[in-house]
């Protein structure tokens, strides 16, 4: 008896057929049969099986009934001679390990202790592997975004170096695969000339040109005036496009750079009990003497919680709420160390109160919320554009129930002006948001329905006198545009798939579960503003509204990016080629790099890899336009 993981062999005696007819007179074999040797076994002769040529094991291959689907899931062979290659690109790529390390003593008795078949490279061979490597899964994933039936989102950012103080872009790829898989690809990451609108277009139109892309939907970018224009230039130069409404809606709004204009305006309000702790906070943090005061402090008041006192980045809002947040968790030790640092009220202005402490606290409540969406929204690994209606109400809600409190009513007042300035309108959404919302099989047409009457609600002054059936009647006439809007959108799915056929089947209805149950099992969020919708529907305080008649047979747009900030993490390694490999080896893994460093410790080999895909890209024609 012969085991494996897949197959259990019945006799070990069987006989290789390298000339059997039956073989040689079916059509061509897929190329993973290269790898393998027909068999029968002795005593079952029709029985058909293949012998793996590395390690000898046998798998079943009786026509149609296996297929190919278990040599390739077995394949690359543990025992292949590339298996090893390949998991040490993966290793040095990964792990941003210099490429020098597979030549140090330790990394080689290593290699020895662990498995003595295994020869390790030269740095510049490896160097050459990974370019190889590059080339590669570049091929694979051109051929898939050129089809004519991929439909791509992008995403892209530019910033400058702090070191090199040089301009840089990414371009990241969002796509929906065969299998209803969700993808995020880097396609580009170079230089650019400058952050000029005419400069990041060009960059923009080459990268969508070079890689074949014929449908890109939309692009997320932040709200920089510069990437308005780039935009609107891109639309008009892209060939062969095939966009919504003649492009009107190719370009979505990052909301997590929204959320941040928003929490920003309202911290432009001087606060003296924020500005109280924080000139402490500062005043701790200046002096290592000071620090370990603190911390003798910290432990004398036997608190439970590790964490000590953070900065605050003028720039990222969240920093100022770690702060305060902190900072409220340790009052007690504020108020101990008032006794031991004599210079600690003579060198403040102001020494933060017990009022400092639990006006801050209300602060930081405020601030969760803003927190937990910008940290739910900036996954790139899972559909978001189908929360986003919803969200943004729910921030509506946020604001408009801390604007009644004394305290907060001039700060939220701003952050109100703000928000509606990008979301305060219907047409100052994306139409794709709307679409993502209905396409929701917990949400469909219900949400926007509601939406819609909070937003005209919120309009209306006192002296307002509309009725609930004129209210309901504006609500449907908007809703009945989306739907229109939609039915549009169908029509250029149907005239592109029509040719070749759906990607995937339509799902089959789901059982009816209770809407909050529905809602927390689906998306796992926290959101007010729908667990209140689903409250007042299921009590009967709202009509449910007729769903949509059709759904769009095609899903792409649920994987509509609204954030580019999951694109930032990536900015890491150098070597453009390693950028993009890097990310394409972890496809959906979790981003580990926790910093901006250089990978590469030796520039000679950032320029073997550079040259060799250079070399390769002379010998192989219609690459020539793809560049990362």
């Amino acid at each position: 008896m012969e085991n494996d993981d897949t197959i259990v062999v019945e006799t070990p005696f069987f006989d290789v057929h390298d000339s059997d007819s039956s073989y040689e007179s079916e059509p061509e074999r897929a190329p993973i049969w290269a790898h393998y040797d027909p068999v029968r076994m002795k005593d079952n002769p029709t029985t058909r099986r293949v012998l793996c040529k590395f390690c000898k094991k046998t798998l079943a291959a009786d026509g149609p009934s296996n297929g190919t689907s278990s040599l390739h899931r077995r394949y690359p062979c543990p025992k292949h001679p590339d298996y090893d290659k390949k998991a040490l690109i993966e290793l040095f790529v990964v792990g941003e390990i210099p490429f020098k390390f597979v030549e140090h003593e330790a990394f080689i008795n290593y290699t020895k202790a662990c498995n003595g078949r295994v020869v390790l490279p030269s740095r510049h061979k490896l160097s050459r592997d990974v370019s190889k490597y590059y080339l590669d899964e570049r091929s694979k994933l051109l051929a898939y975004l050129s089809k004519s039936t991929t439909t791509i989102h992008l995403t892209t950012d530019s910033w400058t170096s702090s070191c090199q103080r040089t301009n840089y872009m990414v371009v990241t790829a969002h796509f929906i695969d065969d299998d209803w898989n969700m993808h995020k690809r880097i396609i580009n990451f170079r230089p650019i000339k400058s952050h000029r609108a005419d400069d990041i277009s060009a960059d923009l139109l080459k990268c969508i040109v070079g890689w074949g892309i014929k449908n890109a939907m939309t692009m997320t970018v932040d709200n920089a005036p510069s990437n308005d224009k780039a935009i609107s230039y891109l639309i008009k130069k892209l060939p062969n496009a095939r966009l919504y409404d003649d492009g009107k809606h190719f370009h979505v709004r990052c909301m997590a750079h929204i959320l941040n204009l928003i929490v920003q305006e309202g911290l432009k309000v001087k606060n003296y009990h924020v500005e109280s702790l924080s000139n402490s906070v500062r005043y701790i943090r200046k002096s290592t003497q000071r620090i370990k005061k603190f911390k003798a402090c910290m432990k004398e008041s036997s608190l439970e919680s590790n964490r000590f006192l953070c900065g605050e980045c003028p720039t990222r809002w969240n920093s100022k709420h770690d702060m305060l947040k902190i900072a409220v968790e340790l009052r007690d030790v504020f108020f101990k160390y008032e006794l031991v640092d004599d210079c600690y009220y003579r060198d403040l202005d102001r020494a933060p109160e017990h009022s400092d402490f639990g006006a801050c606290k209300e602060i930081v409540e405020f601030l969760d919320k803003f927190k937990a969406k910008t940290e739910l929204i900036s996954s790139s690994s899972k559909p978001l554009a189908h929360l986003f209606f919803g969200e943004i109400l729910d921030v509506d809600k946020h604001l408009r129930s801390w604007e009644t409190k004394p305290d907060f009513r001039i700060m939220v007042q701003d952050m109100v002006d703000k928000y509606n300035k990008y979301w305060g309108k219907f047409d100052k959404l994306n139409d794709f948001m709307y679409f993502a919302t209905i396409l929701d099989p917990t949400m469909k047409q219900r949400l926007v329905s509601h939406g819609f009457k909070i937003m005209l609600i919120h309009k209306m002054s006192y002296e307002d006198t509309t009725d609930d059936d004129v209210l309901n009647d504006m609500v449907s006439e908007m809703v009945k545009k989306v739907v229109q809007r939609m039915e549009v959108l169908f029509k250029t799915y149907k005239t592109r798939f029509d040719t070749v056929g759906s990607k995937g089947s339509s799902q089959q209805t789901r059982n009816q579960e209770s809407g909050n149950q529905e809602y927390s099992k689906a998306h796992g969020g926290d959101n007010d503003f729908v667990y209140d919708f689903l409250n007042l529907e299921e009590s009967g305080s709202i009509e449910s509204e007729s769903e949509l008649t059709r759904y769009l047979n095609e899903l792409d747009i649920l994987q509509i990016q609204i954030t580019t900030m999951a694109a930032e993490s990536a900015f890491s390694t150098g070597g453009r080629a390693l950028i993009c490999t890097q990310d394409w080896v972890r496809k959906s893994r979790k981003a580990i790099i926790d910093d901006i460093d250089d990978i590469l410790n030796d520039d000679d080999v950032a320029r073997e890899i550079e040259d060799g895909i250079n070399k390769q890209n002379s010998r192989e024609k219609g690459k020539e336009g793809v560049e990362v």
